[in-house]
Formats: C-alpha cells, sequence, structure tokens
C-alpha cells in the first residue's frame, strides 16, 4: 500500500516540527533480479594489453596499472576516446603516437580546471 505524506514546514521550530514529503511503501520488500554484465571483468593486465593491442603506446606498465587501478578504465575512457579513430570494426584503434602518458596528463589537466573553477565558483555562492 502506497502512503504518500504531503510536505509540511513549519516556519518555527524548524528542527523539530518539521515535516518533509515523500513516499512511504509498506509492504514486503521486492528484490529485483540483478543481470549479468553484459562485458567480463578484465584485469589490468588484460587492460593494459587491450590498450596496447589498439595502438596506444604504454612504456611503462606500473604506472598504468597504478593509473587504470585507482582511476579506472572507464574514467579514463573519455579521456583518450579523442584519440580514437573510427575504422567500422568496432575495436576503436588509436591515432599513431597515442600515448598513455598524454592521457594521464589531459585527465590531470581537466581535474586540475575542475578544482580552480570550483575555487572560484565558491567565492561566489551565498
Amino acid at each position: 500500500m502506497l502512503y504518500l505524506n504531503h510536505a509540511r514546514l513549519a516556519s518555527t521550530d524548524f528542527g523539530q516540527h518539521a515535516h518533509f514529503g515523500g513516499f512511504f511503501f509498506w509492504g514486503p520488500r521486492v528484490n529485483t533480479p540483478r543481470k549479468a554484465p553484459a562485458k567480463p571483468a578484465t584485469t589490468l593486465d588484460e587492460q593494459i594489453t587491450l590498450l596496447r593491442r589498439r595502438g596506444m603506446l604504454i612504456p611503462d606498465k606500473d604506472l598504468a596499472c597504478h593509473y587504470l587501478g585507482h582511476l579506472n578504465y572507464y574514467r579514463l575512457r573519455g579521456y583518450w576516446m579523442t584519440f580514437e579513430q573510427p575504422d567500422g570494426s568496432g575495436e576503436h584503434p588509436f591515432r599513431p603516437g597515442t600515448t598513455f602518458e598524454t592521457v594521464i596528463q589531459l585527465y590531470d589537466f581537466d581535474r586540475r580546471l575542475r578544482l580552480e573553477i570550483n575555487d572560484a565558483i565558491e567565492r561566489f555562492e551565498v
């Protein structure tokens, strides 16, 4: 059964008498079955092998393992997508000369830019 508590906000004694609206569900909890992932999980070594096969230059495997392990393959993917060439095969090869260090430099630049922008915005917020 579904009960709806309409939003009611007292103007005085905010912390003690305020009521916030929302949905409240009463009854058995329903769990939906989880679907199997579309792609199998890969190890860091397999991810590096895939990137090298697609044409990315990775001279320092330990450094690549560090960044892939801490930042995640899919987070970094957004930064190396600009270096991919469409080929129609679905393999997404990289442009010649693409290095892992270049991708990390792009990520680091974006991270520092976001921090600077957030710092500037914070000064204007009330």
